[in-house]
């Protein structure tokens, strides 16, 4: 009798294709993984893991090895099977929402390659609606070549990456990083609402009420990178005049150096122009 095809499955694969069918099938696997706050399982192979990762050789094997269902909370389901993927097959399908989280798995098992690939990805996919998140990631993944390369973009088109619906959700680190540069392409007054707009989501986050005084609180020294000074006389009159944002002594000192064009008695407020403003 003939055997079935599916007894046959490894005679027309090549080596990843058969890899990535034993991991489909579960054949032979001898680790289970819980991936996430869910604790979604994985299984795999052990052979394979210890193959690529000196991190999973050092926690499979040994006397110090870990015993049953490994948990792995930091990494999602998703994010790890795509990583998988790459460690049965040096292949990987990575995109510009999920890259990061990849390159994170990436460098947490020691898989270098697969970093370099990650980044490489990155670099040639940065553009304005995604500058500012993937530069919170390369912030949090202490990634210097990406971060840099995201900013020169927000450098060149800072009113445009400011504006993405991403911006709102990076971190005070990142925000700060961005508002204290010299060379943005961007008015202040722009800058000013695309700031209270991030102020609104970090209350949110801090669960905090939606006020002026709990805005000023999340900004912290943020504040002083707005160039108030640099403002429209009548916008900062209509905007900021009854916002409690600022003090009353700073209001009149910067509405002094409105009407002056002094320098104000309050050195924590910046005057200069940004470097990059006759780019617009």
């Amino acid at each position: 009798m003939a055997s079935s095809d599916a007894e046959h499955w490894q005679c027309d694969k090549t080596l990843p294709q058969c890899m990535t069918y034993m991991l489909d099938n579960q054949i032979f696997c001898d680790v289970t993984f819980l991936l996430g706050e869910e604790r979604l399982e994985v299984h795999a192979h052990k052979y394979m893991l210890a193959s690529r990762s000196p991190v999973f050789h050092a926690m499979l094997d040994g006397p110090m090895a870990e015993r049953g269902k490994i948990e792995i909370p930091d990494i999602e389901k998703d994010i790890f099977d795509v990583f998988l993927r790459y460690v049965y097959t040096d292949n990987v399908s990575v995109t510009v929402d999920n890259v990061l989280k990849v390159m994170y798995a990436s460098k947490k098992y020691c898989v270098d390659l697969l970093t370099e690939q990650c980044k490489d990805f990155v670099k040639i996919n940065i553009i304005n609606e995604n500058a500012c998140v993937l530069m919170d990631s390369a912030l949090m993944l202490q990634e210097e070549d990406i971060y840099k390369s995201c900013l020169e973009k927000i450098k060149d088109n800072t009113e445009s990456c400011i504006r993405s619906p991403g911006f709102t959700t990076i971190s005070k680190e990142t925000l700060k990083s961005i508002t204290e540069l010299d060379d943005l392409t961007i008015q202040e007054e722009v800058l000013f609402v695309q700031v209270t707009k991030w102020c609104d989501a970090e209350c949110g986050r801090q669960q905090l009420e939606v006020t002026w005084e709990n805005k000023r609180t999340v900004l912290g020294e943020i504040l002083y990178d707005i160039r108030f000074p640099l403002m429209d006389p009548k916008y900062f009159a209509e905007k900021l005049g009854e916002a409690e944002l600022l003090t009353d002594k700073e209001k009149v000192e910067i509405m002094y150096f409105h009407s002056a064009k002094k320098p104000t008695s309050l050195p924590l407020f910046k005057y200069s122009e940004r470097l990059n403003m006759d780019s617009l």
